[in-house]
């Protein structure tokens, strides 16, 4: 027999696929491939006019099969969101897919934005002043550490003798009065 619910008064009476389906006892599916087509349409509002709940809300045929076309429009409108919604989703999970493959597809490219980065940062801290934080921060410190006892290990310029007659600072005639 035809299913009754609470929810199909004629004062809150909007026909839905769900509620159609209550109220002629068929599927759901069944009843949204019936609003789909046309012909079928025209066989749900007959069934439709059997029930006294939507005999007591609509006053002819024409007012139920206008409802019936507003039901199906929205579905329709309905049904277009989320294609396109999941359109938008899947190009940008596709754009996602792509930035994180390019450096597979370009580790060269790749390597230089890293080393810029990381100079610009480098180039941050040694202007902030915090040149030995950073070079603690990342273990390049023993490398500078490395480097500056090269520096001190292996002179620059042999050096020179000291120029007899000469003054302290090893220039001739600036040195002390006697």
């Amino acid at each position: 027999m035809i299913a009754e619910s609470a929810d199909t008064s004629p004062e809150t009476l909007i026909l839905t696929p769900e509620k159609i389906s209550n109220l002629t006892g068929r599927p759901q599916e069944e009843v949204e491939a019936d609003l789909r087509d046309v012909e079928l349409r025209e066989f749900l509002i007959a069934s439709l006019q059997n029930n006294e709940h939507v005999r007591g809300h609509f006053e002819d045929v024409d007012s139920l099969r206008s409802h019936l076309d507003l039901v199906h429009k929205t579905l329709e409108q309905k049904r277009s969101f989320f294609q396109k919604t999941g359109d938008a989703l899947m190009w940008t999970g596709k754009k996602i897919g792509q930035v994180l493959t390019y450096p597979i597809r370009h580790p060269f490219r790749t390597a230089m934005i890293a080393a810029l980065g990381f100079a610009a940062v480098g180039a941050g801290f040694y202007m902030a002043g915090e040149w030995e934080l950073f070079l603690t921060s990342t273990g390049l410190d023993k490398v500078a550490g490395y480097l500056g006892a090269t520096g001190e290990l292996v002179p620059p310029v042999a050096p020179t003798d000291i120029v007899p007659g000469a003054g302290e600072a090893g220039v001739g005639g600036v040195g002390p009065a006697v």
